[in-house]
């Protein structure tokens, strides 16, 4: 200390009281080490008081603009016992200016009110301190350009012990939170023990950037949830070697427009990953129990988001909450209902930062005895499970109920780049031919844009028929008229005749003016492979029989203009007798010199034609002449 001027030096009697009294004042106006520090101090006034018993107090201290650091206590030579008490109102400009313009101060905090600093009375006594209790209150306090901080604190400092303790109560953004912070005075390592009410994304400017991308999807519409952390960490150190542990509970948080009324959960924080364990949570439609992890990576690194959940849940509110590749499944269904899950697996969070192809791999197993809708068609229950890598993601196996029949088969998407294509195959038995009909969608082109749904039925009674159908194909899940495959259709019903085209066909049979018996055409059974090649079904042998008929046809049937262009051969059967010719006609054919009949129009409005071969008389028909060969 290179300057110290003493003023004012005084000696005089009290004659009341008979005291020596020793007054004086110290102004210390610089303060120089021969380290680090260089501060640049405005004048320390001092004022002191020595009375007979040479007891020294004093009061006095520093000011700046708008700081001032207070003091006060006594010193007793005797028992060489010192006690002091201090007051505060700190500016963290005034410091950072005492400091020489110390940028990485400005960097680490800013605070708009003063911050005081306060303590009890502090003793020292044989050379060691007592117990120290300091006093903290700041507001508006910003650290590493965190949000505005209010904190009130009691310091505590055992002389015995290397530890810093504080007691706090602070808030930050729209968080509120008590605990416990201890800090090492040797390796600054520290412990914090938090209570509260805190928003994660207030800590942002604690914990990184990656603490922000976790976040990033969640929304907490009914306040900050609760929390009881511990956090253990060293100043000076990368953020990355803070820790976390604790529990959350919360109400009305959105995860990917995935609505949770309420939940509770375990969390774990540490240099490699985030875990989320222990996970309750109640849906507004379900429940789900597991575990999830977000991994931590640098810029340009792959972060992932794992989980192994099961449990209950709606999928067209989940299906955001799993990865692109699941919402492109899962955008598919509709439902009121939920649907019992158990997922595990791992998806990448930032793929498109990121070349390794290795993103995805994870797989879902659902089922549900509810009616659910996907893509349009109606199933009375479903299940599956899905297996999904970032080339492809199959659904296989699949079992369901449609329309009282039962549904088997696979989906598999293949990823190419931004175009994805799915395999399909799938077998029906047994299903109610009329609801089967009613409930398939199977691309916009069955649906008439002024009436709804294309009605391909009359009115009439309950049905009795049964329906088989089979379907392998290959396309565009987002284009129905892009796929490309084989199938085929089995329809067992003594009520064929309702459907719109088959039933106008037996009635054009019968008004027509062939030599047919009263009665004699109706159909009960259809059986039609087909190819399906986009808009288009090709039928190559699509036959319709009955007790007195087969109907044997080929053709197309385009499906996005709804138009019918087939062709087809009449044979009565030989169970059926026909007038005149009796039991000897039953071996022939009497329709054959009959040449095709022309079925076109379109499925509402469908048109018959009857096309005899030419020269042929009605003798002709009945009689046809046969060619015979040398060994005839």
């Amino acid at each position: 200390i290179p300057n110290i001027f003493v003023n004012n030096l005084n000696s005089h009697q009290n004659k009341q009281k008979g005291n020596n009294l020793l007054i004086s004042s110290i102004s210390i106006p610089e303060l120089h080490t021969q380290g680090r520090l260089h501060a640049m101090l405005s004048p320390l006034n001092f004022t002191t008081h020595l009375n007979k018993n040479l007891l020294l107090s004093y009061h006095g201290g520093i000011s700046n603009n708008n700081s001032f650091f207070y003091v006060m206590g006594s010193f007793d030579p005797q028992d060489f016992l010192f006690k002091v008490k201090f007051d505060s109102h700190l500016s963290l400009p005034d410091i950072n200016n005492i400091l020489i313009n110390n940028k990485k101060l400005r960097e680490y905090a800013s605070c708009k009110n003063s911050i005081r600093l306060c303590s009890n009375k502090i003793y020292i006594s044989n050379n060691r301190f007592n117990e120290i209790k300091i006093y903290f209150n700041a507001s508006n306090l910003s650290l590493l350009d965190s949000l505005p901080l209010s904190i009130s604190s009691t310091i505590l400092y055992h002389p015995e012990a290397t530890i810093l303790s504080s007691e706090f109560l602070g808030d930050i953004g729209s968080s509120q939170v008590a605990g416990v912070y201890d800090h090492n005075l040797y390796n600054f390592q520290y412990n914090a023990k938090l209570k509260g009410n805190c928003h994660p994304t207030d800590l942002n400017s604690f914990m990184g950037h990656w603490w922000d991308d976790t976040w990033e999807d969640f929304s907490f519409e009914a306040g900050s949830p609760y929390i009881d952390f511990i956090l253990q960490g060293a100043w000076g150190a990368s953020n990355a070697n803070i820790t976390t542990n604790g529990y959350v509970s919360f109400d009305r948080v959105r995860y990917n427009n995935l609505s949770l009324s309420k939940g509770d959960l375990q969390v774990s924080v540490s240099r490699e990953q985030t875990n989320i364990s222990e996970i309750n949570l109640v849906l507004e439609k379900g429940e789900l129990e597991g575990n999830l992890c977000f991994s931590r990576s640098k810029p340009g690194e792959p972060r992932f988001f794992s989980f192994d959940m099961n449990g209950s849940l709606n999928p067209p509110e989940a299906k955001s909450a799993f990865g692109l590749a699941a919402e492109k499944i899962l955008s598919r269904f509709e439902t009121n209902s939920t649907v019992n899950l158990d997922a595990k697996g791992y998806i990448q969070l930032n793929s498109k930062e990121s070349t390794d192809s290795n993103t995805t791999n994870f797989s879902i197993k659902a089922n549900t005895d509810s009616k659910i809708l996907y893509s349009g068609i109606v199933l009375d229950s479903l299940s599956l499970e899905v297996n999904s890598t970032s080339d492809a993601t199959k659904v296989r196996p699949l079992a369901f109920k449609i329309a009282d029949g039962n549904g088997s088969g696979s989906l598999v998407f293949r990823h190419e780049k931004d175009l994805t294509k799915l395999e399909l195959d799938i077998d029906i038995k047994g299903a109610d031919r009329k609801h089967f009909v009613q409930s398939m969608q199977l691309s916009e082109t069955l649906i008439n844009r002024e009436e709804g749904q294309l009605n391909l039925e009359s009115n009439g009674s309950a049905s009795r028929g049964k329906l088989d159908f089979k379907l392998q194909a290959i396309g565009n899940p987002e284009d129905l008229l892009s796929f490309e495959g084989n199938g085929s259709i089995l329809v067992q019903d003594p009520e064929l005749g309702d459907i719109r085209l088959l039933g106008g066909l037996t009635d054009f049979l019968g008004a027509s003016k062939l030599p047919l018996p009263s009665g004699s055409i109706s159909f009960n059974r259809l059986e039609a492979p087909f190819i399906l090649n986009g808009d288009k079904l090709r039928f190559g042998n699509l036959s319709l029989s009955g007790g007195s008929a087969l109907l044997v046809a080929n053709g197309i049937i385009n499906l996005s203009k709804n138009v019918l262009d087939l062709e087809a051969r009449l044979h009565l059967l030989g169970n059926v007798s026909v007038p005149v010719l009796g039991k000897l006609i039953q071996l022939l054919d009497p329709l054959s010199a009959v040449g095709n009949i022309k079925i076109y129009g379109t499925f509402e409005d469908p048109k018959w034609s009857i096309q005899l071969r030419p020269g042929k008389s009605a003798l002709d028909v009945l009689f046809p002449k046969r060619t015979r060969s040398d060994k005839n």
